[in-house]
């Protein structure tokens, strides 16, 4: 049964495929800019495809070839707009994401003051603690040379 266990699935998925410790990034860097190549791309070529088809001519059977393409190069561009317009409207992050972080980053800061006044406070403790120690140190020492004292 260990054996079975141990060149199992389970434990290499335990022991063998851990995942990597997790980094904080700001967005999905490249892959955004790759996805709108991509989408540029599939407008182009999903255009291109309406003006082979013959779709255009079905649409203006009295159009000449040269206004057929011009009529899908003016859809294209047409769409390269709704394409643009509908990126600028929808924001990058959501409203809702932007409050988290920035309460996130409230709490991070009132951490931080915390800490420092904790340190401010420790450091002061920590020299009237050595101021005490050396009163102690000395009245110690009196107290040996008085005993010493006939």
């Amino acid at each position: 049964y260990q054996r079975r266990v141990r060149g199992g699935d389970a434990f290499k998925m335990v022991n063998g495929v851990q995942r990597p410790f997790m980094k904080r990034v700001e967005d999905i860097g490249f892959w955004s800019d790759a996805f709108e190549v991509l989408s540029v791309i599939s407008i182009i070529v999903n255009c291109s495809l309406i003006g082979i088809r013959g779709q255009v001519g079905r649409w203006f059977p009295e159009a000449t070839v040269g206004q057929q393409i011009l009529v899908v190069i003016f859809m294209e561009h047409v769409f390269l707009s709704i394409k643009y317009i509908i990126a600028r409207a929808i924001p990058d992050v959501p409203a809702w994401v932007e409050l988290e972080r920035a309460k996130e980053q409230y709490k991070r800061e009132q951490a931080l003051k915390g800490f420092a006044d904790l340190m401010r406070t420790t450091k002061l403790k920590g020299q009237i603690h050595k101021k005490v120690e050396g009163i102690r140190h000395r009245l110690d020492q009196k107290d040996v040379e008085d005993d010493l004292q006939p």
